[in-house]
């Protein structure tokens, strides 16, 4: 799977309220080329468009300026010269900036969303998702598998996997899109390892966040993974994007609680 991986959605805030013209210099876009919109969103009272990038901005103290770039705002975005994952590694970079949402995504001509979706049926998979759907379509001789959601839409992580050309409305064409949305924590423990090796972190996320197996062993992780899904990912490894959280210095644990005690005592 030595194809390239692209950036299909961003959306970042930065830490400042009058920092709209801060914005446009990191997106190196001219500010008389955004039109006004009549009312704002995301919580924010005013927003200004260009190709589908999106700032939102004036909203309640503190909450900065929002960008939004959809997956069209993208491909406008890299027909200006802009090299979007040099753009994400800067924003990753500077304590002004949290990067909310971040979507990867991968075009293959390797059909092997029906076969994914019968393991997802006899539930021979191994994955750290505990929402998994996917939607059909019945035709007269079959029914074909749109979509397959590995993760909720609300989750920090979720794989997208869905029939490109029946979106596209394109008939006997092999087009699936691979796709990895990230948001939150799940961003900052990512972006390490697509600043080593963009197509080996994906293709290690997905390995780690869901495999189909043979069958399903007593111990699981004795299972055997389908040939056919190595084929695909090529070799590959697991991965954590898990952030353990922040450990306790000796004088937090000791330091009064709200009844006047130690919280723990040490001996």
């Amino acid at each position: 799977m030595d194809r390239k991986i692209i950036i299909d959605w961003l959306q970042f805030t930065l830490l400042r309220d009058d920092g709209l013209g801060v914005v446009f210099r990191i997106l190196r876009l001219n500010p008389a080329d955004f039109e006004r919109l009549d009312k704002g969103g995301l919580g924010y009272k005013d927003q200004l468009i260009n190709n589908n990038v999106r700032l939102y901005f004036n909203g309640n103290k503190g909450m900065g300026i929002c960008t939004s770039i959809s997956g069209k705002g993208c491909r406008f975005m890299e027909s200006q010269g802009q090299n979007l994952w040099s753009l994400v590694f800067r924003l990753a970079q500077s304590a002004k900036i949290n990067i909310t949402r971040l979507d990867l995504a991968l075009d293959t001509d390797v059909k092997l969303i029906d076969k994914i979706r019968q393991k997802i049926d006899k539930k021979e998979y191994i994955s750290k998702s505990r929402s998994i759907s996917y939607i059909c379509k019945s035709g007269s001789i079959s029914t074909r598998t749109e979509t397959i959601y590995i993760g909720s839409r609300s989750s920090d992580l979720m794989i997208r996997i869905y029939d490109k050309a029946v979106e596209q409305g394109l008939e006997e064409v092999d087009w699936e899109r691979w796709e990895i949305v990230l948001k939150k924590d799940k961003i900052k423990e990512a972006i390490p390892l697509l600043k080593k090796d963009i197509s080996q972190a994906f293709r290690d996320i997905l390995y780690t966040y869901f495999r189909p197996v043979v069958k399903v062993e007593s111990n699981k992780s004795r299972s055997k993974v389908c040939d056919w899904y190595f084929k695909f990912l090529g070799k590959v490894e697991k991965v954590s994007l898990y952030k353990d959280p922040e450990q306790k210095t000796i004088e937090q644990w000791s330091s009064p609680s709200r009844t006047g005690r130690p919280n723990r005592r040490l001996s």
